[in-house]
């Protein structure tokens, strides 16, 4: 049974390495389960590996068939993470670079240091933000 605030994906076990479970998973966009997708060459298919930390790690096999289960506020949270958060900084950057006068150039650097701050920030945060985001694995 699907509860409508959750994400599932079905995928294969390709690594264990203690309690970190590595899961392929093909990440399909809409386009990619319509029926025409051969047709017009428009479909786009991803396969991504999710790292999974599960304290039942050695009850599972390299290349069994499991289930992901993501909360949709994780989703969003990560989506605000990594889009909405740094438009506001480009944009604050923006902003305040205009109000002080200066060029176009000064603004264009301003924007990738704000970037590369706040994704070194991130990075480093790694394993803290990481913690709130819980991905369940379940045996198929």
């Amino acid at each position: 049974m699907q509860r409508k605030n959750t994400i599932f994906h079905h995928g294969e076990i390709t690594d264990i390495a203690g309690q970190c479970i590595s899961v392929r998973i093909l990440q399909a966009s809409a386009c990619s389960t319509c029926a025409a997708a051969q047709l017009c060459k428009s479909s786009e298919a991803k396969e991504k590996v999710m790292q999974v930390r599960s304290t039942e790690a050695d009850t599972y096999e390299v290349g069994e068939t499991v289930r992901l289960q993501i909360d949709v506020r994780n989703g969003l949270l990560a989506a605000f993470l990594a889009y909405i958060v740094p438009l506001i900084l480009i944009v604050a950057e923006l902003v305040c670079v205009s109000m002080f006068g200066g060029s176009d150039g000064l603004a264009a650097i301003g924007c990738l240091l704000v970037l590369a701050l706040y994704y070194s920030l991130l990075y480093a945060l790694r394993d803290h933000i990481s913690r709130k985001f819980e991905i369940k694995i379940i045996k198929q």
